[in-house]
């Protein structure tokens, strides 16, 4: 028997209910949604006083995978690590037993890390969720899936990944798939007792800046009504008395000084580097940018 343990963090968003809405949809995926652009947007703080609007800005994230510590070039697919398409990921062999039956964990209760909690009429945008207008599918059918307790002595306040612990018959199998139903299916197999990281994260935040405490804002790109105009409570990594940004136009001028010194010193296109994947540990992330779930 093997085992695969895949930890996703960043902005990887967890649909728990889908089957509801399509009974051909798996029991749990994870989607990764298209936010590789410089993003700049406004948001009322409804649970504030005065309700103000607040400016904020978000650098280009990508989707990548890691395996152990390598990054691995899957053809047709990613290279060096970076999802290059729309990518449907599907584990071949789960081991059908009543011990890998699919749990979830408490962490998917949890309303800090729910959709509906900052946007009570969230609904899911079917394009992005149902049809592939996403960069990542990662569907799960079997395993455990929780949420790792922070990994600091005294707990500080940090993003919150979700990991899935899952038998395998065999070495685990992945299958790799075109979201637009195109395309070769490639058959990837791990090792036994494989780690595979899953991310969706800003190429290094230690060299560009951005809006930290508004990276959660960007798993409503998931969402039929697209990233809110107002929030009703503050987003995870958000202080609850947060005020407006007065010297807004400015960091976003160096933010895009900094994006642009970053694009013309890159070879090829902007990317992150193997490199940065292999260094990125999720314990290390701001609470903005922790996975989310819905409902």
């Amino acid at each position: 028997m093997g085992h695969l343990t895949i930890t996703f963090a960043g902005v990887c968003t967890h649909f728990t209910d889908l089957q509801k809405i399509d009974p051909n949809c798996p029991p749990h995926r994870v989607v990764l949604p298209p936010i590789a652009d410089f993003r700049m947007g406004i948001v009322q703080a409804a649970f504030q006083p005065g309700q103000p609007t607040l400016g904020y800005y978000l650098q280009p994230h990508f989707a990548t995978l890691r395996l152990g510590d390598t990054t691995p070039s899957i053809p047709g697919f990613t290279d060096n690590g970076l999802i290059m398409v729309p990518t449907r990921i599907q584990i071949s062999n789960p081991s059908k037993t009543e011990k890998n039956k699919l749990h979830r964990s408490d962490w998917f209760q949890n309303p800090r890390y729910s959709l509906s909690t900052y946007l009570p009429d969230y609904e899911l945008s079917p394009e992005i969720v149902l049809s592939g207008r996403a960069v990542c599918y990662f569907d799960l059918a079997y395993g455990n899936l929780y949420s790792p307790s922070p990994h600091s002595d005294p707990p500080k306040d940090s993003a919150s990944s979700v990991v899935a612990e899952i038998d395998t018959d065999g070495a685990p199998l992945l299958t790799f798939t075109h979201l637009n139903g195109d395309g070769p299916i490639v058959m990837f197999e791990l090792t036994d007792d494989a780690e595979l990281l899953v991310s969706n994260l800003e190429i290094d935040a230690s060299h560009i800046d951005e809006d930290t405490p508004f990276d959660f804002i960007q798993h409503y790109v998931t969402a039929k009504q697209g990233v809110p105009e107002a929030i009703a409570q503050e987003l995870p990594g958000m202080s609850p008395d947060i005020v407006p940004n007065l010297q807004l136009n400015q960091s976003i001028a160096t933010a895009l000084r900094k994006l642009a010194d970053a694009i013309s010193t890159s070879e090829g296109p902007l990317r992150p580097t193997p490199e940065s994947i292999r260094q990125l540990d999720p314990a290390t992330l701001n609470p903005s940018c922790s996975d989310s779930h819905y409902p």
